[in-house]
């Protein structure tokens, strides 16, 4: 990422946000791998909260 206020769009982030948008009422865990990039860009492009 080139700071911590631009997210880089990939495959991961995409594929994290896509399965935090999906109609399930189950929980989205996520495990890395190395460097945490994915999981920052996607909260970066403001996943709205699941929670309620």
């Amino acid at each position: 990422m080139p700071d911590e206020h631009t997210p880089v769009d990939s495959a991961g982030a995409r594929l994290i946000i896509r399965e935090a948008m999906r109609e399930d009422d189950h929980p989205l865990f996520v495990a890395l791998l190395g460097t945490a990039t994915d999981l920052a860009s996607a909260l970066l492009w403001n996943l709205p909260s699941r929670g309620g």
